[in-house]
């Protein structure tokens, strides 16, 4: 499939009054809940996995189908991101924000990505949105929010370098 290809593909998925397939992964969360409540209110159609699905049984009430897998498992993937025109990832490795990120694997949301990478479908492609952190925007002068620490709490710095990772080189197939 070519660029140009792919890229009306996408646009045929995601214009208005056209249901997308979306799989939201972290559905259970803050954010992967604020998602699928969008998407759905959209008119899309949304299947949002959980780590334990029986603790996130009110999903449904959204109009979200429940699937459990582990986002850093390729194989818990491949069903739930088969059919997937767009992928959220808002996945999180905490239940509660921690005390402190001494110890943070800030490979995480990198392992997570490339898990995806390897579990999503690459014809036709699939549009990949990662809910990130501010801290990773562009300030004037050309730094990063983060690198500022006036600007954003060095405390939070192994996070923030996590998520600036998310992006793996090794797999453009699944970007556009």
């Amino acid at each position: 499939m070519t660029a140009a290809q792919r890229t009306q593909h996408l646009r045929a998925a995601l214009r208005p009054g056209t249901p997308a397939r979306v799989a939201v992964l972290g559905a259970g969360g803050r954010a992967g809940r604020a998602v699928s409540a969008e998407f759905v209110a959209r008119g899309h159609r949304v299947l949002g996995a959980v780590r334990d699905a029986r603790r996130h049984r009110s999903l449904g009430d959204l109009g979200v189908e429940v699937a459990e897998a582990d986002a850093l498992v390729a194989n818990d993937l491949v069903d739930v991101l088969r059919d997937a025109d767009v992928i959220v990832v808002a996945v999180t490795p905490f239940s509660a924000p921690p005390a402190t990120f001494d110890g943070f694997d800030e490979g995480f949301y990198e392992r997570v990505i490339t898990s995806v990478a390897g579990a999503a479908r690459t014809s036709p492609v699939t549009r990949l949105i990662t809910i990130g952190l501010s801290a990773n925007l562009a300030l004037t002068d050309g730094r990063r929010v983060m690198d500022d620490p006036d600007v954003f709490p060095p405390g939070l710095l192994p996070f923030a370098r996590a998520h600036a990772r998310e992006r793996p080189s090794d797999s453009p197939g699944i970007y556009t």
